[in-house]
Order: structure tokens, then C-alpha cells, then sequence
């Protein structure tokens, strides 16, 4: 257990769970309990106790030995400015060999990722809304359902939109949700998941070639919730924003994706949509 005047830091366990649910509550995220368990079961973590309770929490998720996705920071409103959130990050830092560090960071947690030596590498847009009734899926493509004999192609060409491979976080969204892809002559053209997250599903990762591909496959499954409150987070240089606008869903917040370390290699595929700010 790491020690400092106030805190104590030690490894986060699935005891804590209604603990560090409680304490994003406090800070105004959706996440439900179901949403930490699968973080907490995908990845490893930190909390901060002031005496018997979590006043902090951090979180990790390494993808294969290049790539460590960091989310997760939480400190208590209450305990703003008091050295807590750079000695969790220390912790953490402290627990990680990858080349490329990764994270997305708030306005408010941007100046202490900088100090920590991140740079930023590009912006993602939180969208979100109910969808209406008259959704319509965009004809143009072929969508079809994913089966078990494509998940190698999917773990191939989520790799190559993010640097690293990560078949074990792929197929427990798969295990919680569904998956639809568009076929091209030579193979995958496109990947797209949904999920039950926050207050209602998020749209992530979305896989794709080109911008219509990308297109087609976020059309597709907005038009498959309608009357839904849906979520999707995506960077904003990719092109998505005026089709989800069409279909009722308003920017709500801006993130800052941010690198220590090397930048992964990443393409010809891009990730349009994000699995979560934290899982990337």
C-alpha cells in the first residue's frame, strides 16, 4: 500500500465496486454497476482511501505489450487540488511498461496529464439523444449480423484502427452486446458494436475502411433504437457529426485523446467510434 499524509493507495478489488460506483455518481458520470464490472473485469486499477473510504480511482487496460489505455480518474469533488489525482497517476504510471500510454482526458484533468509528459494527439465528441421513432437505416449498405467465425477479422481490423491487438475486451463486448459488419470483396470492410451503457447504449468501437463504410454501419444501428437514448463518441476529423445530428443527437462534451510515449501505429482502418473514453 502506497502512503502520503492524507491517502492511502492500494490495488482496487471487486469489493469496491459499489464504492467507486458511488464516487463517479458524485462526479456526474452514467456509469451503472455493470459498466464497472466489466472495466474492473478487463482490466486492473487503484483506489484512494481517506480512512475507510474511496476517495479516488484509476484504472488500466493493456493491450497486447505496446499499448495501455488509462481511464477511469475520479477524484472526489470534495478533495480537488489536494495532490490526489498525480498520486494515483503516479501509481499507475509506476505499474506500466508499454511504449504507447493513452488516455482521454477532461478540460479539467488535461494540465496534470501535460506535467506527466502526454501530449495531445487528437479531440473525441461525446453525441448523445433519444432517437425518433421515424429512423431510418441508410439502404446503401449491407449490414449484416456478425457471426462466431468472424471474430478473427474483427480482432484483425480493430487492430489495425488502434495499434494493438485486444481479442479479450472484443469479445466481452460481444459477450454483452452485438456486433454488425459490411463485407467487401477481399474481406471485413467494417465493424460495429452496441451495447447496454450509462443511460441507456453507446455505439463503439466502430471499424471502418472509409467515412461511407463508417457511415452505413452507425446509421444502421441508430435506426435500430428508436426511441432510445443512444451514445456514440467520435473524432470530429472523421466526419460523422452531420449524420448524427440527422438523427437527433447533440454534442454534449469534448475530450482531449492524449499520448506518452510512442504513438501507435495505426491503419489503413480507422476507429470512428470509441468503445468507451476509457477502454478507447
Amino acid at each position: 500500500m502506497l502512503k502520503s499524509s492524507n491517502f492511502d493507495v492500494r490495488p482496487m478489488q471487486g469489493a469496491d465496486i459499489l464504492a467507486v460506483h458511488r464516487l463517479s455518481h458524485s462526479v456526474g458520470w452514467p456509469h451503472r454497476l455493470d459498466d464497472w464490472t466489466l472495466a474492473q473485469r478487463l482490466g486492473e486499477g487503484f483506489v484512494a482511501l481517506r480512512g475507510q473510504d474511496v476517495a479516488g480511482t484509476v484504472m488500466w487496460w493493456c493491450y497486447g505489450d505496446s499499448q495501455a489505455r488509462i481511464g477511469m480518474v475520479i477524484v472526489d469533488p470534495k478533495l480537488q487540488r489536494a495532490g490526489l489525482g498525480r498520486q494515483l497517476m503516479d501509481a499507475c504510471l509506476s505499474r506500466l511498461d508499454a511504449t504507447s500510454l493513452i488516455l482521454n482526458a477532461t478540460a479539467a484533468g488535461e494540465p496534470l496529464y501535460l506535467r506527466l509528459g502526454f501530449a495531445p494527439a487528437e479531440t473525441i465528441e461525446q453525441y448523445q439523444g433519444v432517437i425518433p421513432a421515424s429512423a431510418k437505416p441508410n439502404a446503401g449498405h449491407r449490414v449484416r449480423d456478425a457471426t462466431p467465425s468472424d471474430i478473427d477479422a474483427i480482432v484483425a481490423i480493430d487492430q489495425q484502427a488502434i495499434g494493438a491487438p485486444r481479442p479479450h475486451v472484443l469479445q466481452a463486448l460481444i459477450d454483452v452486446g452485438e456486433v454488425v459488419v459490411i463485407d467487401g470483396p477481399a474481406g471485413l470492410l467494417g465493424a460495429a458494436f452496441v451495447r447496454r451503457f450509462g443511460r441507456g447504449s453507446i455505439i463503439g468501437p466502430l471499424i471502418a475502411s472509409n467515412a461511407v463504410i463508417a457511415r452505413g454501419l452507425a446509421a444502421y444501428w441508430l435506426s435500430q433504437h428508436p426511441g432510445e437514448f443512444l451514445r456514440i463518441d467520435t473524432p470530429p476529423a472523421l466526419g460523422l457529426a452531420a449524420m448524427l445530428g440527422g438523427f437527433g443527437l447533440q454534442k454534449v462534451d469534448t475530450v482531449v485523446t492524449m499520448v506518452k510515449g510512442t504513438p501507435p501505429a495505426t491503419g489503413p482502418m480507422r476507429c470512428y467510434a470509441i468503445a468507451s473514453q476509457a477502454l478507447g
